[in-house]
């Protein structure tokens, strides 16, 4: 994730420490006031079984700009090495922006998306494998 941020000039960077839960390790981490992930790991074989963004502009093209780099960046690592380059999780996170109102999902590559867009706590993607 961090080396797709930098492919589009972000100011953040990722920070993960994992801790040890009783049915799966955890991380989280907020980018700023705004923008935060949160992970689940597998226990059993390390493997990522879900990811949550909790991105929130405050109205200014920079921060839209962050949420979707953000978003971006998140979907591409999950999809594999190099995807950002194709374009497939830019349009990704467009085609779910693009719903004008509820929840909004996608699967790919066994890997379902969601966008929950709420006036209370901003968007929510979520990003988990089948």
């Amino acid at each position: 994730m961090n080396a797709n941020l930098a492919k589009f000039e972000s100011p953040f960077k990722l920070k993960v420490v994992i801790k040890s839960g009783s049915v799966n390790d955890t991380f989280n981490y907020m980018f700023n006031d705004r923008l935060a992930i949160v992970g689940t790991v597998s226990k059993s074989n390390g493997k990522l079984t879900g990811v949550i963004l909790m991105l929130s502009g405050d109205g200014t093209t920079e921060s839209g700009l962050h949420v979707f780099a953000i978003a971006t960046s998140a979907y591409s690592a999950l999809l594999g090495k190099n995807e950002l380059g194709t374009g497939v999780p830019a349009n990704l996170v467009l085609d779910l922006f693009k719903k004008e109102s509820g929840d909004a999902a996608k699967i790919l590559n066994n890997i379902k998306f969601t966008l929950v867009k709420s006036e209370q706590i901003g968007n929510m993607f979520t990003a988990d494998p089948l």
